[in-house]
C-alpha cells in the first residue's frame, strides 16, 4: 500500500480545520460562561435548580471544556501536519510506491551500466579508448548512485514521517472519549420521577479529572507563554506542562517569588528548552534546582524580576522594593542572628558553588543594598526594633558569606588537581587569565588598592613593616570582591579560622579564645586583616556608609572582642601606599589607593 502526501491538500485542511476550530471555541467560551454563571447562581433555589446547578457545574462546565480542547487539538495537529512534513520529509507532494518504482528502475540501470563496464574491460581495445569508456561508464554509474540516494533519503523520511506522525493526533482520541462520556452522562441525568438531575448510580467521573488537568494546563501556557520544546509529543507536553505548573506552587509558595518572577523563571526556560533536545525534563529539574542557587543565571533574572510591573520597579518604590528584594533573599537562606551576634544561614538556598567573584548577580546585589539603604546601613540604627537591628546585621554579614564563596571558587576551580601546589596568589594569577568560558576573567586584570587597613598591629607595639613584608589588598574589576594576600601568597581570611559544627558556624568567642590559648595573635590576625565584599562600587561616600562604618555595630563577638586591641597604621606616617605597591605583579593594575 503507498504511502501518498499531497500537501497543498493538507494545508487547506489545516485553513479549514481552523477557522471550523475557532468558530468550535467561540462557542464553547459563551457555553462555559453561560453554565458558569448559572452555577454560581445564589437566587434560584428550588431542587430542580438546585440540583441542575449541580450538574452544570460537575458535568455540563467539564464537558464544553473537553468539547473546547478538542476544538483546538484538532485544529493544531491539523496545521502541525502540513508543516512537520515540510521540515521533516519535503516541500512538495510525495508518493511511497512512485519513489519505490524510481529506485527499483535506477538500481535496473545501474546493474546494467556494470554490465558494461565488464564488457569494456574485456574487449581488446586501445588502452587510451578503452579508458576514455571505463571513465565515462563509471560517471554514469556515480550519478545514478547519487539519484538514488537521495531518492531513498526521501523515501525513508517519508516512512519516518508517517509513522510518527499518527502522535500529532494522539490527544484527539482521549478527549473525543472524554467529550462521549459526558455527553452520555448528561443525557442520562434528568431523574423525572424527582424532577431533579441525579447522576446515574456507579456514573465514573474519572474523565473530569483528566480534562480538568488539561484546562488547567492550557491556561497556563497561555498565561506564561510557555514555549513547547521541538519535538516534543503532545502527550510528553501535558505532562511538561503539570511539572511547570507543580514548580510555580514551590516557586511561589514555598520560596516566596512572584508573579513577575516568575515569567522570568519561564523566560528563562522557554530559551534553554525551546529547542528540545535530549533530557527536556532533566534539564528542566536541573533549570529548577538552579533557582536555589544564589548568584546563578536564573536566579539573577528571578531576583531582578522580583516586585517589578512589566520588568520595571513603580516609580518611587525603589527603596521598599530593594528592601523587600533583601527581605526575600535572606528568608531564602535561612539567614538569622544567634545569640553571639553571627550570621547564620540554614535555608533552602545557597550560594551557587559557581558563582566567580566577578559574577553579574555580586553587582546586581550591590546595587540593590545600595537602592534599599541610601543612607547607610545605620541610618536611625538607634531607634530601630530589635528585629529591624538584626536584619540590618543580617545584610552587613552578608558579606562574609560571599567571601567564603569566592575563596571556595578561586581555590576549587584554580587550586586544586594538578593545581594543587599553588599558592592563593597563583590561583587568583590564574583566575584572572583564564577565559571566561572557564570561569575566569579573560585578562581583564583586577584593582591594586591600598592595604592599610589590612595591615593592622595590636596597640602595645609598633608598626614595623615594609616593603615586601606587607598585607596586599586585590579586588575584581568591579570594585565589589576583596582579596588579602599575606607575604607569602596566602588568602587572609577569617574562614581560615572559623570553624563549622553540624553546618552552623562556631560562634562563641570562648571557644577560640581556648583554642587559640598558645597562639592568639595568628588566629586574631586573620580576623582583623582579611578580605570583606564590598557594597559600594568605590571608595566614595557609598562605600563608606555600606562597607566602612558598619562593622563597628554590626560585626560579630568573635571580631568585636578583640578588635579594640588592634588598629591600622597610620598613613604616609606607617604605611605608605606609593612606595609599598610600584612591582608589576602581571595579574592588577594600580587603583587610586
Amino acid at each position: 500500500m503507498s504511502i501518498d502526501m499531497y500537501l497543498a491538500a493538507a494545508k487547506t485542511q489545516a485553513t479549514g480545520a481552523a477557522a471550523m476550530g475557532k468558530s468550535h471555541v467561540q462557542g464553547y467560551e459563551a457555553l462555559q460562561k453561560a453554565a458558569q454563571n448559572f452555577a454560581n447562581d445564589t437566587v434560584l433555589e428550588a431542587d430542580a435548580y438546585t440540583s441542575a446547578k449541580g450538574m452544570f457545574g460537575s458535568v455540563i462546565l467539564p464537558l464544553t471544556q473537553a468539547g473546547q480542547l478538542l476544538s483546538e487539538t484538532v485544529a493544531e495537529a491539523c496545521k502541525k501536519f502540513p508543516e512537520d512534513y515540510t521540515a521533516q520529509v519535503d516541500s512538495g507532494d510525495l508518493k511511497s510506491s512512485e519513489l519505490e518504482e524510481k529506485i527499483q528502475r535506477l538500481n535496473n540501470e545501474i546493474q546494467a551500466l556494470y554490465s558494461i563496464r565488464s564488457s569494456i574491460e574485456a574487449k581488446d581495445t586501445a588502452d587510451n579508448m578503452k579508458i576514455r569508456q571505463l571513465n565515462s561508464n563509471k560517471t554514469a554509474i556515480a550519478c545514478h548512485e547519487a539519484v538514488k540516494k537521495k531518492l531513498e533519503e526521501q523515501l525513508q523520511k517519508l516512512l519516518d514521517f508517517h509513522a510518527s506522525s499518527p502522535s500529532l493526533f494522539s490527544e484527539i482520541t482521549t478527549l473525543t472519549n472524554a467529550v462521549n462520556q459526558g455527553s452520555a452522562i448528561a443525557g442520562k441525568s434528568w431523574h423525572a420521577a424527582s424532577g431533579t438531575f441525579k447522576l446515574p448510580e456507579g456514573t465514573d467521573m474519572s474523565w473530569t479529572k483528566d480534562v480538568n488537568n488539561r484546562w488547567e494546563n492550557r491556561q497556563f501556557a497561555k498565561k506564561y507563554e510557555v514555549e513547547r520544546p521541538k519535538d516534543m509529543n503532545a502527550k510528553e507536553y501535558q505532562e511538561y506542562l503539570k511539572t511547570l505548573r507543580e514548580q510555580k506552587q514551590v516557586l511561589c509558595k514555598e520560596d516566596g517569588w512572584d508573579e513577575e518572577a516568575f515569567k522570568a523563571y519561564m523566560k528563562h526556560v522557554n530559551k534553554k528548552l525551546g529547542s528540545g533536545g535530549k533530557n527536556v525534563f532533566d534539564r528542566l529539574n536541573q533549570i529548577n534546582v538552579e533557582t536555589r542557587l544564589v548568584g546563578s543565571d536564573v536566579y539573577r533574572l528571578m531576583f531582578s524580576a522580583y516586585g517589578t510591573v512589566d520588568g520595571k520597579i513603580p516609580a518611587g518604590m525603589e527603596q521598599a522594593i530593594n528592601e523587600k528584594r533583601m527581605e526575600l533573599l535572606m528568608k531564602q537562606m535561612g539567614g538569622e542572628i544567634d545569640v553571639h551576634g553571627m550570621l547564620q544561614m540554614t535555608g533552602t538556598h545557597k550560594f551557587d558553588p559557581n558563582m566567580p567573584p566577578h559574577g553579574d548577580f555580586l553587582h546586581t546585589l550591590a546595587k540593590t543594598v545600595q537602592e534599599a539603604y541610601p543612607k547607610g546601613l545605620l541610618e536611625g540604627y538607634s531607634n530601630m526594633s530589635r528585629e529591624q537591628k538584626q536584619f540590618v546585621k543580617s545584610v552587613h554579614q552578608l558579606r562574609m558569606y560571599i567571601d567564603k564563596n569566592n575563596l571556595e571558587y578561586i581555590r576549587r576551580v584554580f587550586k586544586s588537581g594538578a593545581n594543587a601546589g599553588r599558592t592563593d596568589e597563583e590561583a587568583l594569577y590564574a583566575y584572572v587569565h583564564a577565559s571566561i568560558a572557564d570561569g575566569g576573567l579573560g585578562g581583564e586584570l583586577m584593582i591594586a588598592e591600598k592595604g592599610r587597613l589590612h595591615n593592622k598591629y595590636l596597640k602595645d607595639t609598633t608598626y614595623d613593616k615594609s616593603g615586601d613584608e606587607v598585607n596586599r589588598k586585590r579586588l575584581a574589576p568591579d570594585f565589589h570582591s576583596e582579596f588579602i594576600l599575606d607575604p607569602d601568597g596566602n588568602f587572609i581570611s577569617q574562614w581560615n579560622v572559623l570553624d563549622e559544627k553540624d553546618g552552623l558556624v562556631i560562634s562563641d568567642p570562648e571557644y577560640y579564645r581556648n583554642k587559640n590559648a598558645e597562639k592568639p595573635r595568628v588566629y586574631e590576625q586573620q580576623l582583623m586583616d582579611g578580605e570583606s565584599y564590598n557594597y559600594g562600587d568605590k571608595n566614595d561616600k557609598v562605600h563608606e556608609l555600606l562597607d566602612s562604618k558598619p562593622p563597628g555595630k554590626l560585626d560579630h563577638d568573635v571580631r568585636k572582642e578583640i578588635k579594640d586591641e588592634w588598629e591600622s597604621p597610620k598613613n604616609r606616617e606607617e604605611y605608605n601606599w606609593n612606595e609599598l605597591e610600584n612591582e608589576d605583579d602581571g595579574y592588577s593594575i594600580k587603583g587610586k589607593g
